[in-house]
């Protein structure tokens, strides 16, 4: 499978690179943790509840953004480390 290929290639990465790996993974993960959290407490939707529901949302798109930049921090690392 693909995802056991990702892991064992991760794995595989220098210390660093692992940590930054790891740290982007669980920031994501709390994040996206939070944003269920609103969601659940904006639920129904009303002008009163607005406001946690767009902060929901944006919690979920700041989470891709946390992955992604920890992908290339990661890279930036391993490379240099070689």
């Amino acid at each position: 499978m693909l995802i056991r290929k990702i892991l064992r290639r991760a794995r595989q990465m220098c210390p660093a690179a692992y940590r930054i790996q790891k740290l982007s993974l669980i920031w994501a993960c709390t994040l996206l943790g939070g944003a269920l959290l609103l969601l659940e407490s904006a639920l129904p939707l009303t002008t009163a509840t607005y406001g946690a529901a767009r902060l929901a949302v944006e919690l979920i798109r700041t989470s891709s953004a946390v992955l992604l930049v920890g992908v290339i921090g990661a890279v930036f690392v391993e490379e240099r480390h070689l």
